[in-house]
């Protein structure tokens, strides 16, 4: 069984480039038991696989999902853990893009690896004659200026 779910996952991290999703191939198991009067069952199992990354947690698929096109082979969706998105939350949230470059204008903003979240990002020091944290810089003329944003809070 790890042998299939390491074959399953690294064929659905080779085909999520570009968030696109693929349809797998059709993959079934049939397990047969026979007994010493040759009377025999078989039975097709349904697998489902759960190839979240990151401490993401696995939740049933949404209807639809482009990856499930055998009811017997069933890729689980996920539920990311803070900081982290994308199909098997295997993309750290970067704040700084998803909140538009907070910092004042012409600081740096620095992402702050997962588990940070979308407030997790650092100014880069105010420009030559402000003061203040690289969010919020006061010129000479004692104005404070700020960039707003909005956290989706």
């Amino acid at each position: 069984m790890k042998f299939l779910k390491n074959l399953l996952r690294t064929s659905l991290l080779s085909m999520r480039s570009n968030n696109n999703c693929y349809l797998l191939p059709q993959v079934k198991f049939t397990f047969v038991a026979t007994d010493e009067f040759n009377a025999s069952v078989s039975s097709i199992p349904t697998i489902k696989m759960c190839v979240c990354e990151n401490g993401g947690q696995c939740v049933a698929p949404e209807l639809g999902d482009k990856l499930n096109n055998d009811n017997k082979l069933i890729v689980q969706g996920c539920t990311c853990a803070s900081g982290y998105t994308g199909r098997f939350c295997e993309n750290d949230i970067d704040a700084c893009t998803f909140n538009g470059n907070p910092c004042f204008t012409g600081v740096n903003c620095t992402d702050k690896p997962a588990p940070a979240n979308i407030t997790g990002f650092n100014c880069g020091p105010c420009p030559s004659g402000y003061s203040g944290d690289g969010f919020e810089c006061t010129g000479k003329s004692r104005m404070t200026m700020v960039r707003v944003m909005n956290l989706g809070m």
